[in-house]
């Protein structure tokens, strides 16, 4: 599944980071995004066995486990949540970067780098759901050592 990411979908602005959208087939996500409330049922099965995935879907974006090795989101934003404001504000210090929470987008980022702020929206929406994949530092190094 990561093979998919590029150089390109890598950025060292502010902090090292990966950043893609329209990350998986668009059959797979709309199956995985109409079927939300079936986390238990054949379509997430399948798509966790498939990838061989430890991932939990969350409500909000606030629910996000930082006590991780390496954060790694992926976004499932409402439909009809037209917002294009930024959610989350990465960097180090007073350099920093927003970051646009939109669908069926991959966001990874190291914990040792981990300067990572979810913003408070001005029109807030009931939720914003995103998927939360475990993935060890190792993973990630290998990741970034496939990038084509």
């Amino acid at each position: 599944m990561f093979n998919k990411i590029l150089k390109s979908h890598f950025s060292n602005n502010p902090i090292e980071h990966i950043y893609t959208d329209n990350f998986l087939d668009l059959k797979e996500f709309d199956r995985l995004y109409e079927n939300q409330s079936r986390l238990d049922g054949d379509v997430w099965k399948e798509f966790k066995n498939k990838h061989k995935l430890d991932c939990t879907f969350l409500n909000d974006l606030n629910d996000i486990n930082m006590q991780v090795e390496v954060l790694c989101l992926l976004f499932f934003k409402e439909r009809a949540d037209n917002v294009k404001d930024h959610d989350l504000k990465i960097g180090v210090m007073d350099i920093t970067k927003e970051i646009k929470y939109v669908q069926n987008t991959l966001f990874i980022l190291p914990n040792y780098l981990l300067t990572f702020n979810i913003l408070t929206r001005k029109k807030p929406y009931i939720r914003r759901p995103c998927l939360q994949i475990k993935l060890s530092l190792k993973q990630y190094n290998n990741i970034l050592g496939n990038l084509k």
